[in-house]
């Protein structure tokens, strides 16, 4: 299926129109069983959060981010992409620098894995201050 949405927009827009008013519905269902239950804080993980508009579902918008080449050479490397179809990947979502404006919070994901978790755990307490703020 990736084959035939990052070469064709038009059917990436149809998979989209599909999918992502029954992904949202879920995310909000989610949310109320989490409110029900008294959770104070709900992390969701949404890979096109700015390009949906569901960044306005939450309270905080984070965006664990890494420069173009690094994200295409992960892709490659890790999810068995060729370079082209990586390419073509970054190239249908939001440009970075758009949703780094429009981000709460921001984990630059640009180095190891210990430095990540380090960032991680760093973003996790100014999320776990600002739930105590409201």
């Amino acid at each position: 299926m990736r084959h035939i949405v990052f070469a064709d927009p038009q059917a990436r827009e149809k998979l989209e129109d599909i999918l992502h008013p029954a992904i949202v519905a879920r995310c909000r269902e989610l949310f109320v069983e989490a409110e029900a239950r008294g959770d104070r804080i709900v992390i969701g993980v949404v890979p096109l959060l700015y390009e949906t508009g569901m960044e306005k579902e939450f309270d905080v918008a984070l965006l664990v981010d890494a420069p173009l080449e690094q994200r295409i050479e992960r892709l490659v490397s890790k999810r068995g992409l060729t370079t082209d179809e990586a390419c073509a990947v970054a190239a249908a979502q939001m440009p970075a620098e758009e949703k780094r404006a429009r981000a709460d919070l921001i984990i630059d994901n640009d180095s190891d894995i210990t430095t990540l978790e380090r960032r991680a755990w760093e973003t996790w307490k100014e999320i776990e201050k600002l739930s105590r703020a409201v």
